[in-house]
């Protein structure tokens, strides 16, 4: 035997020995989604549990900053508010009431003043008229009228003195212009800060008769009580400074929202999609005035003909079997019929605060993971948009895409999947 033969001889063992590591490494891999199955499903269930509370990276609010003669351990507790987000809260009591009906009957307001105690900037005035005239808009049947000539100023010259006058303080003026724009009712708006709460009153009147006709005050401290709350350690709470934007910080504590939905969820399969039933059970954290929502998503989905037998018992889909042959050895391929999914998921909603539960609500979903079933695993992306009713009921529609992946039959064959794309439509509770 020349040298050649060795050289051609060692060559040909060399290419064997590697294809045997190959094969005993698919192997390995192979027996090892078969054989933990169960734990993968388990190891699913963990990671959506983890990424549930894991939303507080993303939604944690920032430390509050105190003056320096404010900054004790006492206030330096997690329970303490900012300005804005008492103030806002405030709002979204009174929005409360105008959903209540608390205007009913009153066509037309216009508002005459906003009255600010010491302390909070002149600024204020501007934004605390804006969110009065967007709550009356929104949540009530009440036109609002604005009401620009009120803010104008008049110069005069009275026995040699320049006196500046205002329509607000001078009633026939003020009846001039109610007149003038057919305004019907006033509206007083006051904020009084104090060193443990807040209070914001309205007071409504009639422009001819000068009757009042409905009166509010709303105060932080009673209304964390009520809504059983921490109450607050608002010395801590200090108004922004002059010139500060009044819109900031106004971002609300996060909330937590679990979802059960089920429905039908058409899945990339072996050979072509199979429609399957499907359950889903999603952990999210709401942020951002609960616009987004971030967390995870656990999929099970199976073939309706494991529930259901059919007549003589055909078990899964046989137009979605294919059969893979190589070195004269044939294989039938078979679909699988049970599976599930993990997925991270985010949802961004379409809303404004408070949340109207009064009407359809719009979000879209984007969610990135896994496939996995019984020697199956493939990478999965699903967008779609989300509908919410009323305050817990959510329809989601869905279109998914699936990647290809190598699947190993037996010992020696392989057969690639050609994946492509799916869809789901889901119907849940929120809770």
């Amino acid at each position: 035997m020349g040298p050649e033969t060795h050289l051609k001889l060692k060559s040909v063992l060399e290419e064997k020995s590697h294809c045997v590591i190959l094969c005993n490494i698919g192997t390995c891999v192979q027996k090892f989604f078969e054989k933990t199955f169960e734990k993968i499903c388990l190891l699913m269930i963990c990671l959506v549990v983890v990424s549930f509370y894991s939303g507080r990276i993303f939604a944690a609010d920032s430390p509050l900053e105190l003056d320096e003669d404010t900054q004790s351990e006492g206030a330096k507790t997690s329970d303490s508010r900012k300005f804005n987000d008492v103030l806002i809260d405030l709002f979204n009591e009174f929005a409360y009431d105008l959903k209540s009906g608390e205007l009913r009957g009153i066509p037309n307001v216009g508002i005459r003043r906003v009255a600010l105690s010491e302390g909070i900037p002149k600024s204020y005035e501007t934004y605390i008229e804006s969110l009065t005239q967007e709550r009356i808009k929104k949540f009530s049947t009440t036109k609002v009228i604005h009401c620009s000539l009120c803010k104008v100023r008049r110069t005069a010259l009275e026995n040699g003195r320049v006196v500046v006058s205002n329509p607000v303080n001078n009633p026939r003026e003020l009846d001039k212009i109610s007149e003038l724009l057919k305004i019907e009712t006033w509206v007083d708006v006051a904020l009084i800060y104090q060193e443990n709460s807040m209070l914001l009153a309205f007071n409504l009147f009639d422009s001819k008769t000068k009757e009042l006709l409905w009166s509010k005050i709303y105060n932080s401290e009673q209304l964390y009580r009520k809504t059983a709350e921490a109450r607050p350690r608002l010395e801590g709470v200090t108004p922004p400074v002059a010139g500060a934007a009044a819109s900031e910080s106004t971002e609300k504590k996060s909330e937590y929202m679990a979802h059960l939905g089920v429905g039908l969820i058409v899945v990339p399969n072996v050979k072509k999609s199979s429609n399957m039933a499907g359950v889903q059970f999603r952990g999210t954290e709401k942020f951002n005035l609960g616009r987004s929502e971030i967390g995870g998503t656990i999929q099970v989905v199976a073939d309706p003909g494991l529930f259901v037998k059919q007549y003589p018992g055909v078990e899964g889909d046989p137009a979605a079997s294919d059969e893979v042959t190589q070195d004269g050895k044939t294989e039938v391929v078979k679909p699988f019929t049970l599976g599930g999914g993990i997925f991270a998921t985010y949802i961004h909603n379409f809303i404004k605060q408070p949340e109207d539960y009064d009407s359809f609500r719009y979000g879209l979903l984007l969610s990135f993971g896994s496939i996995l079933a019984k020697g199956y695993v493939t990478l999965s992306g699903s967008m779609g948009p989300v509908l919410r009713l009323g305050r817990r009921i959510t329809i989601e529609g869905a279109a998914m895409y699936s990647a290809p992946t190598t699947l190993k039959i037996g010992d020696d064959l392989t057969y690639k999947t050609k994946g492509g794309f799916g869809g789901s439509l889901i119907f849940g509770l929120n809770f």
